[in-house]
């Protein structure tokens, strides 16, 4: 018994062992060249974290493709030209980055030529973001201008349309209109009766009179030459990749193709999935485990020889004192002989006193009750107290020997 209970300790250490290496936070290294800790230069741009570079995606826990930074931040550096793609799908040319203000000033390369007089937008769709994702257009420094083309009809008389023959390619369009967005007129149902509306983001503007002539001539196109800035909401970045940057001021958040917070790059240049790259904290806690572990192991055998010294001691002496209760009765059974005593089951004896029912009263060595025999004799049936523990023990065995006597 005390070596099986031992072995179940030690068992238990070992197990408790096992899960505390197999408790790693650590889930591979990673490539630190693929984090912009050190500031890199792109034609006159500064660039750092956040920011990552689009040919610089590695594998992360098996996500290929994966990068150092948030998403929407990815940059190309294309012939000394910091690109950034917005929406995933249209390019801008980067003109700075300001980390205090956490913004960057954007540029539509297809309209920095001054002799492209009335641009138009390169792509069918709007370029917007949804509020409080990570990257974001402020309210405070960004406009929209919308773009109504080949429309069917005619809108007031102060409203003109797009007068360059550049703008409509030969294409044989209906007219097209460009207004900022919080001038367009109501009525008309601009939305469905134009075939195209793209709505694009500009420098914060002020006043525009859309009803002079040089509006929808030329005059929009200095708008859209003007830069405009992106903003990375701290707020919306998740809480994993917040406590990866909060444990260590080099603490760099993974992410995969798809925006999913992947881990924690750590400068000790390995991935750890509990967002934590505290060294004194996880110093601490292994330390803290080893402890336990040498504690436990050196207890446990104590433990075990102090049950096993338990178990010696209730072996010699628990044994040696039923041995002797029971030695106690067959000596009582022997010296009485001529009185020729008899041994009773529980189950009769409770049948000669109905139960116990009637106590005539208490000795010094137990309770006596009234009975009667089989044969109608009345007789007087005296539990002794030392014996009365076996006799519950036992159950269907009376070894307490109870005194009978003939009334």
């Amino acid at each position: 018994m005390p070596l099986l209970i031992c072995h179940r300790l030690l068992l238990l250490l070992l197990l408790w062992v096992a899960a505390s290496h197999g408790d790693s936070s650590d889930d591979g290294a990673y490539d630190p060249s693929m984090c912009l800790n050190q500031t890199y230069t792109c034609g006159d741009v500064r660039i750092s974290y956040p920011f990552y570079l689009v040919g610089k995606t590695k594998d992360l826990r098996g996500n290929d493709n994966s990068y150092c930074g948030y998403p929407g931040l990815g940059i190309l550096c294309d012939d000394d030209k910091p690109i950034l793609q917005l929406s995933g799908i249209i390019n801008y040319t980067i003109k700075s980055v300001d980390g205090a203000t956490a913004t960057v000033s954007l540029a539509d390369p297809a309209v920095d030529d001054d002799r492209n007089t009335c641009p138009r937008p390169r792509i069918d769709r709007n370029i917007t973001l949804q509020q409080g994702s990570l990257p974001y257009f402020s309210d405070s420094t960004v406009d929209y201008l919308i773009f109504f083309i080949n429309c069917t009809f005619y809108p007031p008389s102060d409203i003109h349309p797009i007068g360059c023959q550049s703008f409509y390619g030969g294409l044989g369009l209906g007219p097209s209109f460009v207004l900022p967005d919080d001038a367009v007129p109501s009525g008309n149902n601009w939305a469905q009766a134009c075939s195209q509306v793209i709505e694009l983001p500009v420098h914060k503007y002020g006043e525009i009179n859309v009803t002079h002539p040089g509006w929808a001539n030329s005059g929009y196109a200095s708008v859209l030459r003007q830069e405009f800035q992106l903003g990375w909401n701290e707020s919306g970045k998740p809480p994993a990749c917040i406590q990866c940057e909060g444990s260590n001021s080099k603490g760099r958040c993974g992410h995969s193709r798809t925006g999913d917070f992947i881990g924690c790059l750590c400068p000790d240049g390995r991935v750890h999935s509990d967002d934590n790259c505290d060294k004194t904290r996880r110093q601490y806690s292994k330390k803290t485990t080893r402890i336990y572990i040498i504690a436990g192991s050196s207890s446990i055998p104590m433990l075990c020889l102090l049950f096993f010294a338990f178990w010696l001691g209730y072996k010699k002496y628990g044994c040696k004192r039923k041995s002797k209760e029971t030695a106690r009765i067959e000596s009582y059974l022997q010296k009485n002989g001529t009185v020729h005593p008899k041994r009773y089951a529980y189950a009769q004896v409770k049948r000669m006193t109905r139960s116990f029912a009637e106590k005539l009263g208490q000795g010094g060595f137990g309770a006596v009750y009234r009975g009667d025999l089989s044969d109608g004799r009345q007789i007087a049936v005296k539990m002794l107290k030392d014996f009365k523990t076996d006799v519950h023990l036992k159950g269907m065995l009376l070894k307490m020997a109870p005194k009978v006597e003939i009334l």
